[in-house]
């Protein structure tokens, strides 16, 4: 087996054609890491680390790449990794595989996730005699198809049949609450105007993201990152994001938010994997998609928006905009496979 076929030279053109069916399981089961990396994260930081043992694959989060201005409470990078293991539970039930997942017990807890090291999240057991997710499987094809679109969306409205399956995909443990009406999207884009004078003020803020934009997160040329690195480290741009966002929001048909009972760290990994099914589900029906978080970033807009939701007892952790519109021609790059794989402390393995 050539190693362009154990994880192809381009994450994006990872193909089923290509899966090691012959060989041991613990060959296919670090294959399916190829669909986990394609998973979205917040401002692309890809913040997942994986180790394979036989049939079991290993999910930790990197506190190393997490943002410490954009996401004090690590909301989005627990997130981020519910996206990636929900891919591999996609990948693997369209391949045949069945896969329990068995939480970290410490996950329940804020204050055990504070350290610098991995963060162990959950195990994966893949099992080739199982029964597979049928449900999951379909929404396999939309993995290598999904971006995120940051263009206006078209004039159009989403069936209400469409949004009903959306629901059905967020699962029964939390709410997806969709909304087209234009008050709360008032209330929501003032919001959004606060979050975007209150973080441009913070230079912390604003480094940070330099310097992702920097390192190309967003997949722009060379050239154009260094330009935009510079513009946010020096300049205010609170006014024309916050036009820009104006536009994005009364384009969208839809405005959503995913909201969990408990706020612990697995209850964030839980909304990733929701976020991921919903944002697969959009993709196989033409819709486009777009988190929009910054509210969720400063605790006292988060808590104006948990206020807007038909249950305030419950918390946030994704708001985003959804809607038609033309397919973005690219994506954004991805660390390789052999990046993100590891050979863990036997300290954060489970006993």
């Amino acid at each position: 087996m050539t190693v362009s076929t154990l994880a192809p030279a381009d994450p994006w053109a990872v193909s089923e054609y290509d899966f090691p069916a012959t060989e041991p399981i613990a060959v296919q089961t670090r294959f399916l890491l190829n669909w986990a990396i394609l998973a979205p994260s917040s401002h692309n930081t890809q913040p997942w680390q994986f180790a394979v043992d036989g049939s079991r694959i290993h999910v930790f989060a990197d506190p190393s790449r997490w943002l410490r201005y954009a996401d004090p409470d690590r909301r989005e990078l627990f997130v981020s990794i519910g996206c990636a293991i929900e891919n591999i539970l996609v990948a693997a039930a369209y391949l045949d595989f069945e896969v329990t997942v068995h939480w970290a017990p410490d996950l329940s807890s804020h204050a055990s996730t504070t350290g610098e090291d991995l963060i162990r999240v959950a195990t994966l057991h893949v099992d080739a005699d199982g029964s597979a997710d049928v449900d999951r499987a379909e929404l396999f094809p939309a993995i290598v198809d999904r971006h995120t679109n940051h263009e206006p969306y078209e004039d159009r409205p989403v069936p209400d049949g469409v949004l009903s399956t959306l629901e059905w995909y967020a699962g029964d443990d939390m709410r997806l609450w969709m909304t087209d009406d234009e008050s709360i999207r008032a209330s929501v884009y003032a919001m959004m105007a606060r979050a975007n004078a209150m973080q441009f003020v913070d230079r912390e803020w604003r480094e940070e993201l330099a310097e992702c934009i920097g390192e190309g997160a967003f997949g722009t040329p060379w050239l154009m990152s260094k330009i935009g690195q510079l513009a946010v480290t020096y300049l205010d741009l609170s006014d024309s994001t916050t036009a820009k966002d104006r536009e994005r929001l009364d384009s969208a048909p839809v405005l959503a938010a995913l909201a969990t009972h408990a706020d612990t760290p697995k209850a964030q990994v839980r909304a990733g994997q929701a976020l991921e099914r919903i944002w697969l589900a959009a993709t196989l029906r033409g819709l486009q998609l777009q988190p929009m978080n910054q509210l969720l970033q400063i605790p006292v807009l988060k808590n104006d928006l948990r206020l807007l939701l038909p249950d305030p007892a419950m918390h946030p952790q994704i708001t985003f905009r959804l809607g038609y519109g033309e397919p973005e021609r690219s994506h954004t790059p991805r660390r390789s496979l052999d990046e993100v794989m590891i050979e863990p402390k036997a300290s954060q393995m489970p006993a």
